[in-house]
């Protein structure tokens, strides 16, 4: 692939990659291991995982709003709400 210049007034090209439908999404963080973007709808109280090689998003409704997400262990992700902390798989389940 060719680089561009900055200023040589060719503009990148910019593609939708994913339509969340977030009300406040936040707190991106690129997870090597499942090779997925997770992030957060903070007022949606949800936590989303983004396979950008498939283009397929897991979501999983959180019971109160949710501030950020960081990978953990396996196939879990840490999530932290406004009173906890929960584990969450990608099978939907919260511990």
């Amino acid at each position: 692939a060719k680089r561009q210049r900055v200023g040589d007034g060719a503009a990148p090209a910019v593609a939708l990659a994913l339509d969340s439908k977030c009300i406040l999404g936040e707190s991106p963080v690129w997870d090597a291991k499942m090779k997925r973007l997770h992030f957060v709808d903070i007022n949606g109280k949800r936590l989303h995982s983004f396979d950008p090689k498939t283009s397929k998003c897991a979501t999983v409704e959180m019971e109160e709003e949710v501030g950020c997400v960081v990978p953990y262990k396996k196939q879990r992700v840490l999530v932290a709400g406004v009173s906890r902390v929960w584990q969450v798989d990608f099978k939907g389940d919260k511990e």
